[in-house]
């Protein structure tokens, strides 16, 4: 029976968890039965399989197995275990379509390759920290030129060989996706109808999130497929924002801003001159000002308030 060719999608469901029973209190809450997960999935792979690219969607399907076992995870599963599991059959369609076009036999670029490396959350650190820290070693690595005054995130993906999509999703929670992997080329997907994209800033702060994610977060530095809303891991988010905002925001940038602020650090004109420079959100340079000590909390707290007055 386990050597049986039609075992092998019962196999992959174990895998995913989609053959475990629901807690009890998950069954009193409402979780969705097995049933229905299972025909969730079903619909997924039949989505992959009605394509035109056969080959693409075998890789995005491609696990590692014996006969008898199936080990790590396919691209399918990774992504789709973090979107929401009333996901829409179009979103199912549209992101099951980026992961069989975005197929490719070329190796990653060898730059990203080189700086690729899958690191676990340190729990002796929080995870903004690590994130912080990662963004600050990434820096030393690429030695951007920073003349300019603010960090061209765009230009570092294009130097990496990371394609930057646009698509249009019914979750308008889920705000980015991402792939990398051996059979895939590096991809950040935005999602056009999450309340982010409609801002430069934002949509900046987003691909440096997703960057972090095809960095290091590859499942043993081999595939990711991960979409960047409320239902992906809660502290490898955190991780990443906090990566995202150190990596648009070094010392040595945020240092200059405040050098040439006629007003204190923590007035508003102040948060605004900076957010400008910088090419980001305001809010974002309010948490990472507090972050790096350079404001005290109830600053913070005054000027989260006057940005949502």
């Amino acid at each position: 029976m386990l050597r049986a060719p039609h075992a092998k999608d019962t196999r992959l469901e174990w895998l995913t968890g989609l053959r475990e029973a629901a807690p009890l209190t998950g069954r009193l809450r409402g979780a969705m039965p097995e049933q229905e997960m299972h025909a969730r999935w079903l619909q997924i792979l039949e989505a992959l399989k009605s394509t035109d690219e056969p080959a693409g969607a075998l890789a995005t399907l491609e696990v590692e197995e014996s006969p008898l076992v199936i080990t790590g995870s396919c691209h399918a599963s990774l992504m789709f275990s973090s979107v929401a599991p009333t996901i829409s059959e179009h979103d199912v369609r549209t992101l099951a379509s980026v992961m069989v076009q975005q197929y490719s036999r070329d190796p990653v670029a060898d730059e990203l390759a080189s700086l690729s490396e899958p690191v676990a959350l340190d729990p002796t650190i929080r995870p903004w920290e690590q994130g912080y820290d990662l963004a600050e070693s990434l820096h030393a690595d690429l030695n951007l030129d920073l003349r300019a005054g603010w960090v061209d995130v765009e230009s570092v993906l294009q130097r990496l060989g990371v394609s930057i999509l646009a698509r249009t999703l019914d979750d308008d929670d889920l705000r980015a996706c991402c792939i990398a992997g051996e059979h895939h080329t590096p991809t950040i997907v935005h999602n056009e109808t999450s309340r982010f994209f409609s801002h430069p800033a934002a949509r900046r702060f987003t691909v440096t999130h997703e960057l972090c994610h095809i960095l290091f977060d590859q499942s043993r530095g081999k595939k990711l497929a991960i979409a960047s809303g409320p239902w992906a891991p809660k502290a490898l988010e955190q991780r990443a924002n906090a990566f995202a905002a150190m990596f648009l925001m070094p010392p040595e940038l945020v240092e200059r801003a405040i050098a040439d602020l006629p007003d204190p650090i923590h007035d508003g004109t102040s948060i605004s001159r900076i957010a400008v420079r910088l090419h980001v959100s305001k809010r974002t340079i309010v948490d990472h000002l507090y972050n790096m000590t350079l404001m005290s909390e109830t600053e913070r707290d005054a000027l989260l308030q006057l940005l949502e007055d």
